[in-house]
């Protein structure tokens, strides 16, 4: 039955609270609905209770009527339900791409905002095997084989995929058994976006089906396997400077194995950046072979400058790329550069500016704390500045009377092991 089947798939995904409160991610399709439906029946069952939020990009003209329609089924059936509208934060000629990144970012913050860990996401069989297909033929890194983890970490939320092995038929018939409608998004026929072609392709070659179900199931348990292998490499070889640096112990990291390797420097670049997905195993491949060469100096990639201090790898984030520099005033709590969250309490009269710390800042740091000269801090790191004084540095123990009310966290949208650092220790 589908209902237990699902059922038994979320509780596994745990733990969750006494009475969990879910976020579900409900677009209004099948897919999407069927899930909201089965959530909710899970967390009544668990003395809990779910939040739809339906993502209107206000792209078609038809979205926001087919958003507040959705609303209204949700009513029907006493679901609580919001509608958000992403901020569009650039332009970029791969719209389903960028569209990914905007909702979950509005997902995120919602579900921050609200107290909520985990939200659904509906991303069903035939999905997982797409995204296979389209990875394959772009020749992404190993774990573009294993498809789509039921697991993942956005921006302090913990996005759940339950209906991984659930086919969309089954989840249509579920609907209809339960005179549930849904909406047919008319982006999913369109051909202009390579998913769409993977689609159409894969519903007449059942043979591939078949072959990359095949793979789903031996890659996913490689997956997992390699997931706790990062995990136990990267407490053994990296550590996470709260100023959003990382530093790799490079005598620890040239003993590991040599994909594992190259996937752990990938993460680290992906947590300092404040990306959300690896870069081609070919780039990262360049740099480790880069870095082999006893004459590095410095490179760059996926937004980060890559160092070599003595025995240790530096790894931070390019001065180019970090966010421009913000007034702070007031009380209030504000996120920065993407990878920061900052909150301040200050006087009314006082104003203060956060900005990357640079060749003028790591200057007036060596008078201001000396103690940091021999390991000078990178210029993309986080300060606070009155005028063209810079007043202080989070966390590196500066005279306490120039920090004010200014707290400044490390928070970057995807952390540094995809598994839980719990495990570790039932080995």
């Amino acid at each position: 039955m589908l209902a237990a089947r699902v059922a038994a798939t979320l509780s596994a995904l745990g733990p969750f609270s006494p009475r969990p409160h879910l976020a579900v991610a409900l677009s209004g399709g099948a897919d999407s609905m069927a899930l909201t439906l089965l959530a909710h029946a899970w967390a009544q069952a668990n003395n809990g209770r779910i939040t739809a939020l339906t993502i209107d990009h206000a792209l078609r003209a038809e979205s926001r009527h087919e958003a507040e329609q959705v609303a209204a089924w949700m009513r029907e059936r006493g679901i609580d339900h919001h509608i958000l509208t992403p901020h569009h934060t650039s332009d970029s000629n791969n719209l389903q791409e960028s569209a990914r990144i905007w909702r979950y970012a509005a997902l995120a913050s919602f579900c921050r905002k609200e107290g909520i860990l985990h939200c659904l996401v509906a991303h069903n069989a035939g999905d997982n095997r797409e995204t296979v297909a389209h990875n394959i033929a772009r020749g992404e890194t190993a774990d573009g084989a294993s498809g789509m983890g039921s697991a993942r970490n956005v921006n302090g939320v913990r996005f759940l995929r339950p209906l991984l092995v659930t086919e969309r038929a089954d989840l249509e018939d579920f609907l209809r058994a339960e005179h549930a409608p849904w909406v047919n998004d008319p982006s999913n026929q369109n051909t202009q976006f390579a998913r769409v072609r993977v689609r159409q392709a894969l519903q007449a070659d059942a043979g591939r089906v078949e072959e990359l179900d095949r793979m789903i199931r031996t890659q996913s348990a490689a997956r997992t396997a390699r997931d706790h292998a990062l995990a136990v490499a990267a407490v053994q070889c990296v550590t996470i400077s709260p100023l959003g640096f990382a530093e790799i112990d490079v005598n620890a990291w040239s003993t590991l194995e040599p994909t594992l390797a190259s996937q752990l420097l990938a993460d680290c670049l992906v947590t300092i950046g404040g990306q959300t997905n690896r870069p081609r195993a070919g780039e990262t491949a360049r740099l480790v072979e880069a870095l082999q060469q006893t004459t590095l100096q410095k490179r760059t990639l996926a937004g980060c400058e890559i160092t070599v201090h003595g025995n240790s790898l530096r790894i931070a984030r390019e001065a180019a790329r970090v966010a421009a520099p913000m007034i702070l005033s007031g009380d209030g709590s504000t996120g920065w550069d993407g990878r920061f969250t900052i909150r301040h309490a200050l006087p009314e009269t006082l104003a203060l500016t956060l900005r990357a710390l640079g060749a003028d800042g790591q200057k007036q740091l060596r008078t201001l704390a000396p103690h940091t000269a021999q390991r000078m801090l990178p210029s993309s790191t986080p300060s606070i500045w009155h005028l063209d004084e810079m007043l202080f540095v989070p966390h590196i123990g500066m005279p306490q009377e120039k920090q004010h009310s200014v707290t400044i966290g490390f928070t970057p949208p995807k952390p540094l092991a995809a598994a839980a650092f719990w495990c570790l220790n039932t080995h």
